[in-house]
């Protein structure tokens, strides 16, 4: 048995078996289980790009406090230094600030300005000036409705889409691709790196919302040309391959992009 400092009163002779500190109660087995996660995933090198691909980002010596390296952007190389929890990117000449969370390294430039009132249930208009534009294109607006819908303006063009949220994730679905935000200290920030241990997460709302988009998007201007229902989902490239695969010519997908839920009818 080995006696270790209490992290809170300073006291050294704690078992270093111990759960609590006997001297003030604090719980140092719960705090170095935490402490050993953390610089595990400091200890890491490689974090996903929060957009549609996943596209894996590496940072060659970690990102313990104090360590400096190369971090490759997509194939682009750019140094880096970290601070206290805080990653310095240099970019073409400029210094970029980043912020360390548990899970995520998040884009100080991309944070949304607008209050998010509840965490749990996010709704409401956001903005940000126009990144990489010219001034004149001005400020890009982001609106979150109660009832699951998106919108987005940038650079002056106005997109909709979908969105869900699961927890800090909010993962929107528009220009027919996915992509995820992250609240942290209810600020919302359009551009992050993921940490690996909730990517699966990020591919299973992916996943979600584009099973939703599917029949929340399309079936709105689509309709059943036999029973005129809207309940209508698009046949995926997948299922048509094997129908025609299984069944050849004779198959009753073929030529077909949507199934009638109400009718069972291919069109």
């Amino acid at each position: 048995m080995a006696l270790i400092k209490c992290p809170e009163c300073k006291k050294e002779d704690v078992s270093s078996y111990a759960d609590v500190c006997p001297n003030c109660g604090f719980p140092i087995k719960d705090y170095n289980i935490k402490t050993k996660s953390e610089d595990n995933l400091k200890s890491n090198t490689t974090f996903y790009l929060n957009n549609y691909e996943l596209a894996p980002m590496k940072f060659d010596n970690g990102l313990l406090d104090g360590v400096s390296g190369i971090h490759d952007f997509a194939g682009t190389p750019h140094n880096y230094r970290v601070v206290e929890e805080k990653i310095y990117i240099d970019i073409f000449g400029n210094e970029h600030l980043y912020i360390m969370t548990p899970d995520y390294i998040l884009d100080c430039r991309s944070k949304l300005n607008g209050e998010i009132i509840d965490k749990n249930s996010l709704s409401g208009s956001f903005s940000h000036p126009t990144l990489f534009s010219s001034p004149e294109m001005g400020t890009d607006y982001y609106t979150f409705f109660p009832d699951g819908r998106y919108t987005d303006i940038r650079n002056k063009n106005s997109y909709s889409g979908l969105y869900l949220q699961h927890e800090d994730l909010v993962v929107v679905f528009v220009r027919d691709k996915p992509k995820c935000y992250i609240i942290h200290n209810n600020e919302i920030y359009e551009d992050a790196y993921i940490a690996p241990h909730r990517i699966e997460k990020v591919k299973e709302l992916y996943k979600e919302i584009r099973e939703l988009a599917e029949t929340k998007l399309d079936s709105k201007v689509v309709k059943c040309p036999y029973c005129q229902s809207t309940n209508v989902k698009k046949i995926s490239s997948l299922k048509r391959s094997a129908s025609f695969s299984f069944l050849g010519f004779a198959s009753s997908k073929v030529g077909k992009q949507w199934h009638c839920n109400s009718c069972n009818s291919d069109f």
